[in-house]
């Protein structure tokens, strides 16, 4: 992950009103569409790539019950299921 990116996830993760900001995206490439500014020089594909590292990571997802998984699975999207969780991260992700 380029060092662009970790600092954009790393201030959502530490900011909350930075985090609400960008918790309006309805889908990643909405979110990848307001990130831009903060990560100049990132393609689509990579901001998507990393949403997905970062969703895998997390272990705080691991230990969500089945019926959380299932309404999270529902109707969100991978860039809203990575914000919810780094808003609930304590530890060193990067």
């Amino acid at each position: 992950m380029n060092e662009n990116l970790k600092s954009f996830f790393k201030k959502l993760m530490k900011d909350p009103e930075f985090r609400e900001k960008f918790a309006t995206a309805k889908t990643a490439y909405e979110g990848y569409t307001m990130a831009k500014p903060y990560i100049e020089g990132t393609s689509f594909e990579e901001f998507k790539n990393a949403l997905t590292t970062i969703n895998n990571k997390i272990d705080y997802r691991k230990k969500l019950l089945s019926t959380d998984l299932e309404s999270i699975s529902g109707g969100a999207n991978i860039f809203s299921d990575v914000l919810i969780m780094l808003s609930q991260y304590k530890g060193n992700l990067f």
